[in-house]
């Protein structure tokens, strides 16, 4: 039997559809096998237990941390982080993770596809699905109906029509210091808004194109804004706006999930290349 993604099965009937012998980890969340590591993974509450971070990446959390007590890793035994190995000299893929996910209370698991542990640590291991997840099993595994914030390195969820709590995050944007937020949802579209005490710059990420607010009339000169992660980054002038008009356009994508048609957007690439090409002249 050969998984089907996207299709409900039991423990024992996705253990059956990979052949040769396996090794159970993790109180049997994990199951070895010689070219496969099938993952076992019961969604709890978000950022608490084990969750989606968006429909294309599973947080696994550990129910204890002693399930290796004699490795590095104890709660994430390495037969389950070790995808890559030498043949030789050569290094060679050994294993692929496979991930199956089901919300607690349930008993059969939705197999997702493969995906690649991108980072672990602190007690979370973050799985990246090469397919994003069907909305059905999104919401059925805790996904949000409505937004993700990402508030100067503060996460928070704000669900349809709680407008007022977005308002009270929006009104959190600092705009006398350097500050930013993301907005994110299901479907593939994003905002990201910085700031710093002058002005804001904010992009839309759709899901074939990124956009920019473009004022013309605006000087080349760079204005100088800061990640969440402190490394500085700056952005034309002529791409930024104000702070009000930033928070405007941001309500706005909350409550239609589009975006305002009285301001002038451009694409990003398209931007670079006008600039360069103005540079060189």
């Amino acid at each position: 039997m050969t998984l089907l993604l996207h299709t409900a099965y039991t423990f024992d009937e996705a253990i059956a559809s990979f052949q040769g012998e396996c090794q159970l980890l993790c109180d049997n969340q994990f199951a070895v096998f010689s070219d496969t590591i099938l993952c076992f993974i019961t969604i709890g509450e978000y950022g608490k237990q084990s969750y989606l971070s968006d429909p294309r990446s599973v947080i696994w959390k550990p129910s204890r941390l002693d399930y290796a007590p004699s490795e590095e890793y104890s709660w994430l035994p390495v037969n389950v982080r070790k995808t890559w190995g030498y043949r030789g000299n050569d290094s060679v893929k050994l294993r692929n993770h496979h991930v199956m996910l089901r919300a607690i209370g349930f008993e059969d698991f939705n197999y997702v596809g493969r995906a690649h542990l991108g980072s672990y640590g602190d007690g979370t291991a973050n799985f990246s699905l090469d397919k994003k997840i069907p909305y059905d099993i999104w919401l059925k595994c805790g996904g949000y109906s409505g937004w993700k914030i990402n508030l100067d390195c503060e996460e928070y969820i704000v669900e349809r029509g709680e407008c007022d709590r977005f308002d009270r995050l929006l009104s959190q944007l600092h705009t006398n210091v350097y500050s930013h937020i993301d907005i994110e949802r299901y479907e593939p579209s994003s905002l990201s808004i910085y700031t710093n005490p002058k002005c804001a710059h904010l992009k839309y990420y759709g899901a074939e194109e990124c956009l920019i607010v473009n004022r013309f009339f605006r000087g080349s000169a760079k204005e100088l804004f800061s990640c969440d992660c402190g490394v500085e980054i700056d952005f034309l002038e002529h791409e930024t706006i104000s702070h009000e008009l930033a928070i405007k356009i941001a309500k706005y994508f909350l409550e239609t999930g589009t975006l305002p048609v009285d301001v002038n957007w451009v694409s990003e690439s398209w931007e670079e290349d006008e600039y360069f090409r103005e540079q060189n002249l």
